[in-house]
């Protein structure tokens, strides 16, 4: 019966991100009120399917993009909930399948400590300066690609806050680097309407756009979308995909004409002096490149989107299987071709199922690069 629910779930090519998501929409909000014992539950019920699950490595690149989304934008509901399942995923597939994700979660406590003391430095300096919240995120760890862009516009006022951070930082830890990954972060933001003021939550782009651009708008004035581009100099889809979200999201702060929804260079962008809304802070979601507003880390991916990500997973697996054949062989020294693809498969076997092809090319490979080399009594 497990062996034929096994075969059901590996058939399905969604079933690891399925699961992640589902672990996911439950720590972000289907736990809360929930008693101990229900969660302990869930929980339980969630490993259970792991364990059907044959792929490991494609659940937990899934499992590190949710939770990296959750501890970076503060989704999760239970701080006690996520460290259970992350020692349940430790237990099952042991501490190298979990040593990035309590990583990430030792990021987020050492940036917390670093932006209070930061922040306790600035305060004294009695600048008006915006407030600051920085997370440090160690590379290895955290599987964001997000573009570094070091080179927008940004205001003087945040511009003087990264340079201060930087200082900062710097006088803490010699040797290190600092790269600003600026499209993984978000900007609250004051408007003044004639009705009153609205807080609003945006990506930072978002921000740039309001602040640069928009801010210095006057009844009459309009800005194409080729002007906006020259002012920020932003990546032509990031930027498209900010106008659409203030345009056709619930929140409409600007309008556009005409108002199709594809943006070209000579589209202009007005601001929406008739703007209301009974709430007092409001959040700008962000439209995809498909033109439906969502929040990327609890939607199915789409095939485009999975393909990078196998392409990336294949790209892993190659690692793997090259670091086993290499120390299979420093131990043993000597193997037959058959008995070490047995080998390389059943320490692999408890991330994922390598096939005999992909080994024997690895196998070459290595013997390319002169990691190892044929027997000469076996040529």
């Amino acid at each position: 019966m497990n062996s034929i629910f096994q075969l059901v779930i590996n058939e399905n090519p969604k079933a690891s991100e399925s699961l992640s998501l589902f672990i996911d929409d439950n720590l972000k909000k289907g736990i809360k009120g929930k008693s101990e014992d229900e969660i302990e539950e869930l929980l339980n019920k969630s490993i259970v399917l792991f364990r059907f699950i044959s792929d490991k490595d494609v659940f937990e690149r899934y499992y590190k993009q949710h939770l990296a989304k959750r501890l970076l934008y503060k989704k999760s509901v239970s701080e006690d909930a996520e460290r259970i399942m992350i020692t349940r995923l430790q237990m099952e597939c042991g501490h190298q399948f979990t040593t990035k994700l309590e990583g990430m979660y030792k990021d987020i406590n050492i940036s917390s400590e670093l932006s209070t003391e930061f922040r306790a430095i600035e305060k004294k300096k009695d600048k008006k300066l915006p407030e600051l919240n920085i997370s440090v995120l160690t590379k290895i760890f955290w599987p964001m690609s997000g573009q570094v862009t070091p080179n927008l516009p940004y205001p003087i006022e945040i511009q003087t806050l990264m340079d201060d951070f930087s200082k900062f930082y710097y006088s803490r830890h010699s040797g290190r680097k600092l790269l600003w990954q600026f499209s993984l972060g978000s900007s609250d933001l004051r408007i003044n309407y004639e009705k009153g003021s609205k807080d609003i939550n945006i990506c930072n782009l978002g921000m740039l756009l309001l602040i640069n651009v928009f801010n210095k708008w006057k009844p009459g004035d309009s800005f194409t979308f080729k002007q906006i581009q020259a002012e920020l100099e932003a990546n032509d889809l990031e930027l498209k995909r900010v106008l659409q979200s203030l345009v056709f999201s619930k929140y409409k702060l600007l309008q556009k004409i005409p108002k199709s929804r594809e943006i070209t260079n000579e589209d202009e962008f007005i601001v929406n002096t008739k703007f209301s809304t009974p709430l007092n802070r409001i959040k700008i979601p962000m439209v995809v490149a498909s033109g439906n507003i969502h929040n990327r880390s609890s939607v199915i991916e789409n095939n485009e989107e999975r393909e990078e990500t196998y392409r990336h997973i294949e790209d892993s697996r190659r690692f793997q299987i090259d670091a086993a054949v290499v120390r299979i062989m420093k131990g043993r020294k000597k193997m037959y071709h058959n008995n070490l693809i047995t080998e390389v498969t059943n320490q692999l076997s408890s991330r994922f199922m390598p096939s005999p092809t992909a080994i024997k090319k690895r196998i070459e490979s290595l013997i390319e690069r002169e990691y190892m080399e044929r027997s000469p009594e076996d040529r």
